[in-house]
């Protein structure tokens, strides 16, 4: 199948290769260091304090369009 021409792909994570392929992958970008942050922050929470109810934890993420999904927007850079 032809990209995008045929069936559009969006991607996870915006990784350095999504800006490169061919044709350029639309994807979402999350804080992948905030998202680090929360985990140790929980870990060390656990460490000190004993088990604990679960947490609901919400992030902000960025959709990035590229050419990958046919968007006429795709024509932006990051």
């Amino acid at each position: 199948m032809k990209v995008p021409a045929e069936i559009a792909v969006v991607g996870y994570d915006d990784l350095p290769l999504s800006a490169t392929s061919e044709p350029p992958l639309t994807t979402v970008r999350q804080p992948i260091r905030r998202l680090g942050a929360q985990a140790v922050e929980s870990l060390v929470d656990i460490l000190y304090n004993g088990p604990q109810p679960p947490r609901h934890m919400v992030t902000t993420t960025e959709l990035i369009v590229r050419a990958s999904c046919g968007s006429n927007l795709s024509g932006q850079t990051d």
